[in-house]
């Protein structure tokens, strides 16, 4: 949805009276759209979920409790900056997320802090190796997607809503 599509639906709604209130809450994000792929078909370096990661050779898998997390996905950062919304971003690599998906903690309790781990790969292009995770069992392994990124803006969400409409509407 477009800055100006969400406008839209405000202004059509119930709650065109709060317009003011709602614009600067309306920000963009990027939406992730996946597609089932094969290795093959990513070059290094490529945006992706599941599979494995390309990173720097010596960078140690992450772990909880020695035991090998699950690679989630990877983001290529320049593939945001294609976008107006992050085209002043200036961080430059990759993220790799990785997750302990056999116990699968909500991280809604303390004690599931570290469950977690998102490694900045910063390293030339050139130095980027496909890296074949440690023994990781079936559930912890998952399918390779590539990824379609698109930007999307999004209104506010529903938990912030009543202290915005808390307030006198705005003329707008």
């Amino acid at each position: 949805m477009t800055h100006d599509q969400v406008i839209r639906i405000v202004e059509d709604s119930s709650l065109r009276h709060f317009l003011g209130d709602f614009t600067e809450y309306v920000v963009p994000s990027v939406r992730l759209h996946a597609r089932r792929s094969s290795s093959e078909d990513l070059p290094m370096g490529a945006s992706r979920l599941g599979g494995v990661p390309d990173w720097a050779d010596g960078t140690p898998w992450p772990t909880v409790e020695d035991t090998p997390m699950a690679f989630i996905a990877q983001i290529n950062l320049a593939d945001l900056r294609k976008f107006e919304e992050c085209s002043d971003a200036t961080a430059t690599g990759w993220l790799c997320f990785f997750y302990e998906a056999r116990a699968q903690p909500w991280g809604f309790d303390p004690k599931d802090r570290g469950q977690w781990k998102v490694v900045h790969v910063q390293c030339e292009h050139e130095r980027l190796r496909r890296c074949q995770p440690p023994s990781l069992p079936e559930e912890s392994r998952f399918h390779l997607c590539a990824i379609d990124m698109e930007v999307e803006y999004q209104l506010p969400h529903a938990a912030i809503l009543p202290g915005i409409l808390r307030r006198e509407p705005t003329d707008t």
